[in-house]
């Protein structure tokens, strides 16, 4: 092997002795090629000077050397690839394959198919709201029950309040401070007065007793200006949040009274009992106050004439009986109104009267199912309005309607309607049928909103 000395001579005479060097040999190249991959090459483990021979000997590699060079070079490249070609197997899979990957998305696409088909199968879909998710408890959510004060240190006043001699009527109003519960009930047959059973309580001894009622009388000579009822509690003081005041009322209607008017300005909760038997010519229901809790639960055994319940804010539910007319009003407000009705059998049945049933809701969910009274079924003329764009839901399947629909709205779905073209009649503008289009029914619909109507 030729000295450093005659090397770098080389070096300087730009190689010009280069032919006098003999070609790398291929056992020479093979040598180059191990040490290339040797770990001592890269190891700490070298002689002194090594770095400085290598540096020096790298201009004296021949033709022959540098083509080895490549060739080792292109094999470690190859290397690579086999290695790459390698890592593309999953599973057994070779995934360079086009076959293999179509197959695997197939399969896949089968596995997600086969998944929606069974959750379509068992899948229940959550019951549609109703309106009644947040609904209050009738009189528990309203509390002060358990309150050891009474006014006048009575648990339960009773009072008779004499109706109107002539007219036959009789009003309460509610006023004040206070919430509690009003509950319409049957007198005896033989009663002429509406009596009065009424419960005041509160936590605060004072603030109680401030409470003051006011029934009516008759005059000297037995006449009555009106037959007004009035109970008047006290304001809670601002900043007493554990103050509680609370009054329940349950009043005993007579045969004799004709017409009854049911209005508070305060939080309450209005009940018709289940089982009285309270027949009216005018029935009027009105809660005056915004508050959200206000409930208005209505019931079958309480019949009128004309039945009018007004409401701004809360609950209007229960069971409606209609005998002639029905109004129900939430149009001021959000109040949710959710009821079933039922129109009473007619007095002739060769001629049954049109009942008449009036809806004008405003925010508030608006669900009303009309039922078939199981005598002769009475034509219904109804019109159902959202002066606030509310969503209502109206079911006649169970009345069996009969007749013209009209309908202005701004999203609408139905069941059981067929378009009418050109369906003026008795000078209103129809655009729907049900059953026959000579049939007497008349349903009238109106709201910038959504209405369901289905029969």
């Amino acid at each position: 092997m030729s000295s450093f000395t005659d090397r770098m001579k080389n070096l300087v005479n730009g190689g010009r002795n280069r032919d006098a060097y003999k070609p790398v040999q291929l056992e020479e190249a093979a040598e180059s090629r191990i040490s290339l991959s040797t770990r001592e090459r890269y190891t700490d483990n070298t002689e002194p000077n090594a770095d400085l021979d290598a540096e020096a000997s790298a201009g004296l590699l021949t033709r022959e050397s540098d083509a080895v060079m490549e060739d080792v070079t292109e094999e470690k490249i190859g290397w690579g690839r086999e290695e790459k070609k390698r890592g593309l197997r999953c599973c057994g899979l070779n995934l360079r394959n086009p076959y293999t990957v179509i197959g695997l998305v197939a399969f896949f696409a089968f596995v997600f198919s086969v998944y929606k088909l069974l959750a379509w199968a068992f899948y229940e879909p959550p019951a549609p709201p109703k309106g009644l998710e947040n609904l209050p408890e009738f009189s528990t959510s309203l509390g002060c029950q358990s309150s050891s004060y009474f006014y006048n240190d009575t648990h339960t006043l009773t009072i008779d309040a004499p109706i109107h001699p002539e007219r036959f009527d009789h009003g309460i109003d509610l006023r004040g401070g206070a919430l509690g519960t009003i509950t319409l009930t049957s007198a005896s047959t033989d009663s002429s007065n509406v009596r009065y059973e009424i419960t005041l309580r509160s936590n605060d001894k004072d603030l109680v007793q401030k409470s003051l009622i006011k029934m009516p009388t008759l005059d000297s000579d037995g006449r009555m200006f009106e037959s007004q009822s009035t109970i008047t509690t006290a304001r809670i003081p601002k900043g007493s949040k554990d103050t509680c005041l609370r009054y329940d009322v349950k009043m005993f209607i007579p045969p004799s009274l004709k017409k009854l008017h049911l209005g508070s300005h305060t939080h309450t909760h209005v009940k018709f009992d289940e089982n009285a038997k309270i027949k009216l010519e005018t029935l009027v229901v009105t809660l005056y106050t915004n508050d959200v809790g206000n409930i208005v639960q209505a019931s079958r055994s309480v019949k009128a004439d004309k039945l009018n319940i007004q409401m701004t804010r809360g609950w209007l539910i229960g069971d409606v009986a209609i005998v002639n007319e029905a109004d129900l009003m939430t149009q001021r407000g959000d109040a949710v109104l959710h009821v079933d009705v039922y129109p009473e059998s007619p007095k002739d049945k060769e001629n049954p009267e049109v009942v008449t049933l009036d809806t004008t809701t405003g925010a508030g969910r608006t669900n009303v199912v009309v039922h078939k009274n199981k005598g002769t079924k009475r034509p219904i003329d109804a019109t159902h309005i959202s002066s606030r764009n509310g969503p209502m839901e109206f079911t006649y399947k169970d009345y069996g309607l009969d007749g013209l629909i009209a309908v202005e709205s701004k999203e609408l779905e139905n069941i059981g309607m067929e378009r009418l073209v050109a369906g003026e009649q008795d000078g209103e503008q129809w655009n729907y049928y049900v059953g026959g289009k000579d049939g007497k029914d008349r349903v009238r619909v109106n709201t910038r909103g959504w209405v369901g109507l289905f029969f």
